[in-house]
């Protein structure tokens, strides 16, 4: 009877790619006339998210 009872649902699935950048801003110290040199990611980054609903 429990299989019976599973048939009725419906499990549907999606997946979304998100993209999310947190800058942080960092202090240095450097001499008079010297340049830093830069240390925060250019590039972002991306996480998937799976999503499942049972109807």
């Amino acid at each position: 009877q429990v299989r019976d009872v599973f048939i009725f649902y419906t499990v549907t699935g999606d997946e979304k790619w998100i993209y999310f950048n947190n800058p942080k801003r960092r202090k240095s110290i450097c001499d008079p006339g010297k340049s830093s040199t830069p240390k925060q990611n250019i590039h972002g980054k991306m996480c998937v998210m799976y999503l499942y609903f049972i109807h």
